[in-house]
């Protein structure tokens, strides 16, 4: 079983309020952003090239200051526990793995090498056994060519590599850099359920994606951000029926000249207006 989940009832998980992030102390690239998790939930964040969403990621895993970046102000929690401050390892020890964009395996190393590397942090080797029969179980295809050189596999392969590897943490949130950039359609889907079993199977999930169309039909909520900022959240299911975010965000119809920015702004603005009636 995975080291950091409970049978605590579902509440906040992840929570991110103000967030303010700058590079250089000059580009500021989070503004105010307010994000929150629950247990259990799989959370899509969309977004453009330029939007944030690796500042984001960057400042929820400790590597911003490896890219010159620092907090300047907001709370960011895991569980009710403040991540600031701490580096990589430490927010990996505290239950949040990632899967990066690119995938990023070991490509001289063996599959199970590769995992292997995933459970550094891990002194129970009874549930990090018990964690490779998951991923094994999760990615058939792995077990199969566990010797093999992981260099020589497919990009989805390669994909199932860098989940698993990140599995093998025992991460209580899972967060995934844009799994489905580069793949073949057969392989997004299939990389989509296996999500939706690990989420099935207790972890929470955060992904992110410029694919909003998948990330939206496993989400339970979505936020979209644009230059730095969380303009648009709500529940994925609605966000994807949404007229005119299919408008402007996955590509169905054109309306020139309107961001995702200025129809939040119409949307309030029409709030606002009903309420005045």
């Amino acid at each position: 079983m995975n080291d950091h989940r409970g049978t605590t009832e579902r509440g906040a998980l992840l929570s991110l309020d103000g967030l303010e992030v700058r590079y250089g102390g000059a580009i500021h690239a989070l503004r105010g952003v307010r994000l929150e998790i629950s247990d259990g939930e799989i959370v899509a964040v969309l977004g453009t090239n330029g939007a944030g969403k690796t500042t984001l990621l960057r400042a929820l895993t400790g590597l911003l200051p490896a890219h010159k970046g620092h907090i300047t102000g907001g709370t960011l929690t895991l569980a009710g526990t403040s991540l600031l401050g701490l580096d990589p390892a430490d927010v990996v020890r505290r239950g949040i793995a990632q899967v990066m964009e690119g995938r990023r395996v070991f490509a001289e190393l063996t599959v199970e090498e590769n995992l292997r590397t995933g459970a550094f942090t891990r002194a129970d080797k009874r549930a990090v056994a018990a964690d490779f029969d998951r991923v094994y179980s999760l990615f058939p295809i792995l077990a199969e060519r566990r010797r093999a050189t992981a260099g020589y596999l497919s990009g989805g392969e390669q994909q199932m590599v860098a989940i698993a590897r990140a599995l093998l943490a025992g991460p209580r949130l899972l967060i995934l850099d844009e799994p489905s950039l580069g793949l073949a359609p057969a392989m997004v889907r299939r990389i989509r359920d296996n999500l939706t079993e690990i989420n099935r199977q207790g972890t929470t999930v955060l992904l992110v994606e410029q694919n909003a169309r998948m990330a939206l039909s496993i989400a339970d909520r979505g936020y979209v951000l644009e230059t730095g900022r969380v303009v648009l959240d709500g529940p994925a299911a609605t966000l994807l029926a949404d007229p005119e975010v299919q408008r402007l965000y996955l590509g169905i119809g054109e309306r020139e000249g309107v961001s995702i920015r200025e129809l939040a702004r119409q949307r309030r603005a029409e709030q606002q207006g009903v309420v005045s009636r």
